[in-house]
């Protein structure tokens, strides 16, 4: 597991699970201090003024950092299957980690019980239906920027989809397979996600 900064993945559903996905490719220069297993990787001059200027910040103070050892280790979790973004101002973006990446603040890690049905739990956090539900659990900020705490999350309501019947599950797998090499705002993600929206919406009302 490696640590990466997840911006792309505003852009899309799934991380994949090839190193030589097109996310994964990038010139750009990534810095990124993990602390981890009781080693300390300070040795560069800059890095060392970095860490310098967050003790004189009082950023080692901090309550989850003052906690840590070093303070300014990352926290250490295992992979989430699904990420959350923490802030959005069109509706909470849910990404499924099959990239198995560790990730930051940027995003919530969720770890659903080992026997869910991963594609079939996703399949329905990615529909405006879904946004709907959790939307009342929302932090409102100004500029119509919204905000997801993970105790906010953990009291939304879910669709229970053991209880989804099994035709009705195959229809939304369908279209749930189809998204996997699609990005989030193209027609036809769009198109796909408003047909899985639509079974769902079919499936409560009923």
């Amino acid at each position: 597991p490696f640590a990466f900064m997840l911006g792309v993945a505003l852009l899309i559903l799934f991380l994949p699970e090839s190193p030589k996905a097109k996310w994964y490719q990038t010139d750009a220069q990534t810095l990124l201090n993990e602390a981890s297993e009781g080693k300390q990787y300070i040795d560069a001059e800059e890095v060392n003024k970095y860490v310098s200027r967050g003790i004189s910040a009082g950023s080692h103070l901090r309550y989850l950092t003052r906690n840590r050892v070093p303070w300014y280790r990352l926290e250490r979790k295992p992979p989430a299957p699904l990420l959350a973004t923490t802030f959005s101002r069109s509706g909470i973006r849910w990404v499924r980690n099959l990239a198995q990446v560790s990730h930051l603040t940027a995003f919530h890690g969720f770890y659903p019980n080992p026997e869910t049905d991963l594609n079939l739990l996703h399949a329905y956090l990615i529909t405006p239906i879904a946004n709907q539900i959790f939307s009342p659990n929302q932090r409102e900020y100004g500029n119509g920027l919204h905000k997801f705490e993970p105790n906010d999350l953990n009291k939304s309501l879910v669709v229970n989809i053991d209880l989804i019947p099994v035709n009705i599950q195959e229809q939304i797998l369908k279209n749930y397979s189809a998204l996997k090499t699609s990005r989030h705002g193209d027609p036809q993600t769009q198109e796909r996600i408003q047909q899985i929206n639509g079974i769902f919406e079919n499936y409560l009302v009923n």
